[in-house]
């Protein structure tokens, strides 16, 4: 079988204008779209090299970013009480609290107001963070040798949010028996001087009698053993 010059040129690069044309006009076509094709697809495939590095770079930059923002801890809102510290001003930082001054002076009044004994001790807290409450304690020694604490709940603005309250935590020691005395002897009851029971003596009867003493008998009065009995009648001084 016989093939055309027409016929090859198209069975191999397909439609190609002016069919019977020469072989040398022929060859130097194809040579020449083969040339542009080829430069076509190496400008395509630098293009999609450079895209894809692109996206690459990209990507990894934003995987860096994410990680330096992951390492740092960074925000962007905080919870309540607490604000965003932000000392670049990019819209993210860390959180920190807003402390509060604490009152002493109001809080220690409150807190007797409500039921802490009058100048007893507390130990207050500088700051409390804003919306939240600190426990203040205040441990005292009693008078019977028993310890405890007083204790109530205390807002950022010095108010109380409790009462004060009481807990005991050591008891007082048991009272001391009084100690113990040896026995004593009661002392005996003062010696009385003898009572006399005679009249008191005189020189003579007739002393006795002046004085209001006499009669005197034998045997019945000690007194007459003290006169002389002139007529021995048993008695004397009468």
């Amino acid at each position: 079988m016989k093939w055309s010059t027409c016929g090859v040129v198209l069975f191999a690069v397909g439609v190609i204008a002016g069919c019977g044309a020469k072989p040398a006009d022929t060859t130097a076509s194809i040579a020449g779209q083969t040339a542009a094709t080829g430069l076509e697809s190496i400008g395509a495939i630098a293009a999609t090299t450079t895209v894809e590095a692109a996206t690459t770079t990209a990507v990894t930059t934003s995987a860096v970013m994410t990680t330096a923002l992951a390492t740092t801890g960074s925000v962007q809102t905080c919870a309540t009480g607490l604000h965003l510290v932000d000392p670049d001003g990019d819209g993210w930082g860390d959180c920190g609290s807003d402390d509060v001054a604490v009152n002493a002076w109001l809080a220690q009044a409150a807190a007797e107001g409500a039921g802490l004994p009058v100048g007893t001790a507390c130990a207050y807290p500088a700051t409390i963070s804003s919306g939240a409450t600190a426990v203040v304690a205040c441990p005292v020694e009693n008078g019977d040798g028993s310890e405890g604490s007083w204790s109530f709940v205390l807002a950022a603005d010095s108010s109380l949010q409790s009462s004060a309250s009481y807990v005991e935590t050591k008891a007082a020691p048991p009272p001391t028996a009084p100690p113990t005395l040896p026995p004593t002897t009661p002392a005996p009851p003062p010696v009385q001087p003898a009572v006399s029971t005679t009249d008191p003596q005189f020189g003579t009867c007739k002393e006795a009698k002046a004085h209001g003493y006499g009669p005197y008998y034998a045997g019945q009065d000690p007194e007459y053993d003290w006169y002389r009995d002139r007529d021995n009648d048993g008695v004397v001084c009468e």
